[in-house]
């Protein structure tokens, strides 16, 4: 199969060649050229056409890649900076969290501190001391006194202040069982 298309490709060369007076790669100026050359010539400009869409597809598809590049360039570059920006944020939350552990073991100092000074004073002197303290506190203090120490510290309150503080000494974490443990201990002597 090969060779038959070889043979005819030969032999139509062969023949152009003919038609356009090139007998043995010798050119011939008789006779009659115009019927082979607008043959090759529309050959020619077809391949030529052809390649220079081709060309134009290439360097459209060169542009668009260019295009892409550019822009994922781009992106990278604010990834990157995104990236440092919550990292700076990071950074920042984990002063601010060690701030405020720093804040929250002070507090529990100073609650111990307050708790170790009222537990020293009678009931009725550390009571007004607790009634005027912010709420959170007093709870706090009262969660860590004896529960006996406590009850005494209540009833030295007003009333109305007192249930608030043991309501929410309650919430805190059933600090009112042995508040009421120790009451009824009290009542039963």
């Amino acid at each position: 199969m090969k060779r038959l298309v070889l043979s005819i490709l030969i032999v139509s060369a062969a023949g152009v060649s003919v038609a356009a007076g090139n007998v043995d790669g010798v050119p011939q100026t008789t006779g009659n050229t115009s019927s082979a050359t607008p043959a090759l010539a529309t050959c020619d400009e077809t391949m030529a056409q052809s390649l220079r869409e081709r060309r134009m597809a290439l360097d459209e598809r060169t542009r668009k890649l260019d295009e892409r590049e550019a822009a994922l360039k781009q992106l990278e570059s604010e990834i990157a900076a995104r990236a440092q920006k919550l990292e700076r944020e990071l950074a920042s939350l984990e002063d601010r969290v060690g701030i405020g552990e720093q804040a929250n073991a002070a507090q529990k100092k100073r609650t111990e501190e307050l708790v170790s000074a009222l537990s020293r004073l009678s009931p009725r002197k550390a009571a007004p001391i607790l009634e005027r303290a912010e709420p959170e506190l007093a709870v706090q203090v009262l969660s860590r006194v004896a529960p006996d120490n406590a009850m005494a510290l209540l009833s030295q309150i007003d009333p109305a202040t007192a249930a608030t503080l043991l309501g929410r000494l309650t919430q805190l974490g059933g600090r009112a069982d042995p508040l009421a443990k120790a009451k009824a201990q009290k009542d039963d002597k």
